[in-house]
C-alpha cells in the first residue's frame, strides 16, 4: 500500500496531465456533437446526437473528478493517513537531454561550531648539517676547538662560506685589541686564487678604528690549498689604530675576502655587498685608573 501511494506522490504530475488533456479532447468532441444537434431534422436523430452529446460531456467531466480526487489524495488524505511517507524529489525531464539529478544539499555548519580535527603532529625536525672535518686541518681544529659559538652563514661568491666565529670578549680596551676566531667553509673556487681576510672594527658612523688583515690562519692555511667542504679556522687579532686608541663606545665587526695584492678586489657575498657585519657589539672601554 505504501509503495502505490509513494507511486501516486513521485508520478501524480502524469495523472494531472493525462485527465486535464482528456478533458481537453471529450470536450471539444461534445461542443462538436453539440453543434451537430441543432442541424439535425428527424426527433430520432436529435436522440442519438443528445446521448452522444451527453457521453461525452459525463466523460471529460470524469477526467476532471479523477483529477481532482489525486490532488485530494496528495493534499489532505496522504500527508494525515501516512504522515512518514514524503514525496521523491521530481525528476527532472528534457526533450533530448539526459536529465541531471539535483544536488543533494549538505548540512550548513552552526554558527560557533568549528569542526573538531585530529591533533597535528608535527614532523620531526629535519638533521642539522653539520661542518664536514677536513682531512688536513689547522693546529688548532686539531686540538679539539670544535663548532663556533656564533653561527653566521655568509657566502662569498664561489670561494669561502663565514659558517660563524668565536669572540674572546665583548667588551675591550684600545690597549688590547680584539680577538676574533672565525670558521670558514671552503666551496669550489677557493684554490682558484689566493685570497687575504680582513677583519675590520667600525664605529656607528662607519669609521675604522681597529683591523687586521692577512691570510687565513696567519698564512698557515692559504686558499690555495683549501679542499671543497673543509673547515678552517682562522684566529685575528684586531690593532687598533691612532684614531681608535681614544675612542670609547659601541663598534661592530666587518669580516669580508679580497684578492692578495688587490684591497680593492672584494669577493662579493651571495646576498650582496662585499662585507658581512657580525651581529655582536663590541664594547670599546676604558681602564680605571
Amino acid at each position: 500500500m505504501k509503495v502505490l501511494l509513494a507511486w501516486l506522490i513521485d508520478f501524480s504530475w502524469i495523472i494531472y496531465a493525462v485527465c486535464g488533456l482528456g478533458a481537453l479532447i471529450y470536450l471539444f468532441r461534445a461542443l462538436a456533437v453539440q453543434q451537430r444537434l441543432g442541424a439535425s431534422l428527424t426527433t430520432f436523430e436529435r436522440e442519438m446526437i443528445t446521448a452522444q452529446a451527453n457521453r461525452l460531456w459525463g466523460t471529460a467531466l470524469g477526467f476532471v473528478l479523477v483529477g481532482v480526487a489525486v490532488f485530494l489524495l496528495q493534499t489532505y488524505f496522504i500527508p494525515r493517513a501516512l504522515p512518514n511517507l514524503e514525496p521523491s524529489p521530481t525528476p527532472e525531464v528534457s526533450f533530448g537531454l539526459t536529465p541531471i539529478p539535483s544536488p543533494t544539499p549538505t548540512a550548513t555548519p552552526v554558527a560557533g561550531e568549528l569542526p573538531t580535527l585530529p591533533p597535528t603532529v608535527p614532523p620531526p625536525p629535519p638533521p642539522t648539517a653539520l661542518p664536514t672535518e677536513p682531512p688536513t686541518s689547522t693546529p688548532a681544529a686539531q686540538a679539539g676547538e670544535g663548532l663556533p659559538s656564533i653561527p653566521v652563514g655568509a657566502r662569498f661568491g664561489d670561494v669561502a662560506e663565514l659558517v660563524g666565529y668565536d669572540l674572546a670578549n665583548d667588551q675591550v680596551t684600545s690597549g688590547e685589541g680584539v680577538a676574533l676566531t672565525l670558521y670558514w667553509r671552503a666551496l669550489e673556487g677557493a684554490a682558484t686564487a689566493e685570497y687575504v681576510v680582513f677583519t675590520h672594527l667600525l664605529t656607528p658612523d662607519g669609521r675604522l678604528i681597529a683591523q687586521h688583515d692577512g691570510p687565513p690562519a696567519g698564512g698557515a692555511r692559504p686558499t690555495t690549498g683549501w679542499v671543497a667542504g673543509e673547515v678552517i679556522v682562522d684566529p685575528h687579532v684586531l690593532v687598533f689604530n691612532e684614531e681608535g686608541a681614544a675612542y670609547t663606545g659601541e663598534a661592530r665587526l666587518a669580516v669580508g675576502l679580497y684578492l692578495a695584492g688587490a684591497p680593492q678586489a672584494r669577493v662579493p657575498l651571495a646576498t650582496g655587498g662585499n662585507h658581512v657585519v657580525l651581529p655582536t657589539v663590541i664594547n670599546v672601554i676604558v681602564l680605571g685608573p
